[in-house]
């Protein structure tokens, strides 16, 4: 079930989850996003670990190939959908299509996510919110990873960068790890029976 979004005054710097999901899954040989995983899709399973976080405010998924065949596969009820038409150029575009609503809709806090990771769960997103800091970042078995976290003043650099080198390199020098037991993200069909194997 959904958790009920109470509307909140505009003035009131919000947190805002953004789903990327906009790929193809050339690898996958498909849209991944629909690959049934515990009778339900990959995307809502990482959908459903946002919008079960009661720290997090409202959710934006970027949907980008077949996204009209996504919408009509996934359940999107409570969330927000923006479309990157300039998906094929690579997650840049979707990440700043996907932060540059969530900064429009108020977000004073932004926690980006991935719509393939169906291992990450709303305590693995409310534990890196939680970090006291401009900026934080999830660590999988050592290796960073997402959810990231950033707010405040670190938003607008974020949202500005001029391309993933350099939102890492900001990223770096200032996001606070965070492990945490979300897992990897799922980029083939063996990805995904690794994960059904999890159970």
């Amino acid at each position: 079930m959904t958790p009920r979004r109470d509307p909140l005054p505009t003035h009131v710097p919000r947190t805002v989850a953004v789903v990327l999901a906009a790929g193809e899954g050339r690898r996958f040989g498909g849209p991944k996003q629909l690959a049934p995983l515990h009778d339900r899709p990959l995307l809502r399973h990482a959908l459903d670990a946002v919008l079960g976080c009661d720290a997090v405010d409202a959710v934006v998924v970027v949907l980008g190939a077949r996204h009209e065949e996504v919408r009509a596969g996934v359940d999107l009820t409570g969330v927000r959908v923006v479309i990157n038409d300039a998906w094929a150029s690579g997650p840049t575009g979707s990440l700043r299509a996907g932060v540059r609503a969530a900064r429009d809709d108020g977000a004073g806090t932004i926690v980006v996510t991935l719509g393939d990771q169906p291992l990450l769960r709303s305590a693995d997103v409310a534990r890196v919110l939680a970090v006291p800091a401009d900026a934080a970042r999830a660590v999988h078995d050592g290796r960073p990873g997402h959810p990231v976290v950033v707010r405040g003043a670190l938003v607008t650099p974020f949202v500005d960068a001029t391309g993933d080198d350099e939102r890492r390199a900001l990223l770096r020098a200032v996001a606070v790890p965070v492990e945490v037991d979300g897992g990897p993200d799922v980029d083939t069909p063996a990805d995904l029976d690794r994960v059904r194997a999890v159970g």
